[in-house]
C-alpha cells in the first residue's frame, strides 16, 4: 500500500524580494493536495508553539525539541517543534514539522505503531530539507503489549520511556 504523505511545516521564514529582506511566521514546505481543513488545523497548532522562539533546555541541558500528536474529528497531526535555531540572518527561530493522517485511512485506526514507529529522522529542522515531501515514511520498530510490559519492570527507565509506553499502550 502506498502511503499518502501530508505535511506542513511552520517556521519564521525570511524570504528577500527586490534586494529586501522580510520575515514572519508561515507555514513551508507544505503538501500541494492537502486539503484545507487540515492545513487550517495544522497551522492553528503549530502557531500556538511559535510564541516560544529562544532555546529551551531539559534537565540534562539538552535544547528542548517537542513531540506531540493532535487530532481532531478528521485528521491526527504529528508534529515535531525543534527550538534553539537560528534563521537566516542570525535571530532565535524554531521550526515545526508536521506529518498528517485521515481518521480515515485504516492503518491508522488499526495499528497505533503506525502512527508511533515514525522515525525522528523524517523530521527536518529547515525549509530547504523539509522541501523535498518523503513518498513514504523511515519508521522504527513498534511496540507490543509484551515488550511494553518488559520494558515497564526495568529498574532502569525515564520517564521519557515511560510515556512513550502508556502511548502506545493506549490502543
Amino acid at each position: 500500500m502506498t502511503e499518502r504523505i501530508l505535511q506542513c511545516c511552520y517556521t519564521n521564514a525570511s524570504q528577500e524580494i527586490g534586494g529586501t529582506i522580510s520575515s514572519g511566521w508561515q507555514p513551508v514546505a507544505v503538501s500541494e493536495n492537502i486539503p484545507a481543513e487540515a492545513y487550517n488545523a495544522c497551522v492553528s497548532f503549530q502557531n500556538a508553539n511559535s510564541t516560544i522562539q529562544n532555546a529551551m533546555f531539559d534537565e540534562h541541558g539538552n535544547v528542548l525539541n517537542l513531540f506531540e500528536i493532535s487530532g481532531d474529528g478528521s485528521y491526527v497531526y504529528i508534529m515535531r517543534t525543534q527550538y534553539g535555531l537560528l534563521d537566516r540572518l542570525g535571530r532565535a527561530n524554531m521550526f515545526s514539522h508536521a506529518f498528517i493522517f485521515s481518521w480515515k485511512d485504516e492503518d491508522v485506526l488499526s495499528d497505533p505503531n503506525y502512527i508511533l514507529s515514525i522515525d525522528c529522522r523524517n523530521f527536518k529542522s529547515c525549509e530547504s530539507d523539509a522541501a523535498s515531501i518523503p513518498v513514504s515514511l523511515q519508521r522504527v520498530q513498534g511496540i507490543d503489549i509484551s515488550t511494553a510490559m518488559q520494558f515497564d519492570r526495568q529498574k532502569d527507565v525515564s520517564s521519557t520511556d515511560r510515556i512513550q509506553v502508556v502511548i502506545a499502550d493506549a490502543d
